[in-house]
């Protein structure tokens, strides 16, 4: 089946329904850089879509785990090194389901 929806929606969709689930979240991209642009032209902008974007993976990661079957395993992958993106939405993920 090919299906075409908001990720956010997965776990009221299909509530324990996959065995694994692979969340490639989308982030700000801070462990690539841009050639030729200095980083802090972009720090300023950068603080704000960091913040917005670590709320949607929460979201996201809650949405995930809500469609994994009990004793299922989830990756979830981002392509930056903020913590708030990584270590942040891990810790947000244990808190909020205790059995993650």
């Amino acid at each position: 089946a090919v299906t075409q929806l908001d990720a956010r929606q997965c776990g009221s969709r299909w509530p324990e329904e996959f065995d694994a689930v692979l969340l490639d979240a989308p982030c700000s991209g801070e462990s690539l850089t841009r050639r030729g642009e200095p980083i802090s032209e972009r720090w300023d902008q950068a603080q704000e879509k960091i913040s917005a974007l670590a709320h949607l993976q929460q979201k996201l990661v809650s949405s995930a785990f809500e469609a994994l079957r009990p004793g299922g395993v989830m990756v979830y992958s981002t392509c930056t090194l903020n913590i708030h993106e990584n270590e942040g939405v891990v810790a947000f993920l244990e808190e909020t389901y205790k059995d993650a």
